[in-house]
């Protein structure tokens, strides 16, 4: 478990290291609750593409754990409205975690959103769901419970 948790910490972190890009440090909630942190690569034709590292607790089914994971999104489309900017986004990222207290996870994730920037207060909003791929002592399955919606609430700085 010290190591689960030391390897949460690297990743949540890993993004403070990096050069002074826009970042965004808040929380994923829905079915789980997660901290995530976004760090923005640049922009490139369509728009800013972004690393997002999570770390958190998933479910409240018969079979709850913890997850860490990292996913590279594409912002797919990127317009103006309300007054502040709207983001739509799709990537592909891995997850590890553990869940009935011992049993190990790990695999593959696709996340899709959507998310709203205020202009004038640093803060976004959006939605996004998660669903996964994974690898576990039960053999492979498909996580159901992911394509629930997530809402994130995240203070951009």
């Amino acid at each position: 478990m010290k190591k689960f948790i030391l390897a949460a910490v690297v990743l949540l972190f890993a993004g403070f290291l990096a050069s002074a890009q826009p970042r965004a440090f808040g929380l994923r909630f829905g079915a789980g609750l997660e901290i995530s942190y976004q760090h923005n690569l640049g922009a490139s034709n369509q728009g800013p593409n972004f690393l997002e590292f999570d770390a958190g607790v998933m479910g409240y089914t018969d079979r709850p754990g913890y997850r860490i994971s990292a996913i590279y999104d594409f912002d797919l489309l990127s317009f103006y409205f309300i007054g502040g900017e709207w983001n739509m986004y799709l990537g592909p990222g891995i997850a590890l975690g553990m869940y009935d207290k011992s049993k190990f996870m790990g695999g593959l994730v696709v996340q899709y959103g959507i998310s709203y920037d205020f202009a004038t207060i640093p803060l976004s909003i959006g939605i996004d769901t998660r669903p996964c791929f994974l690898f576990s002592a039960d053999g492979a399955t498909m996580s159901f419970k992911e394509l629930i919606p997530m809402a994130s609430l995240r203070w951009k700085f």
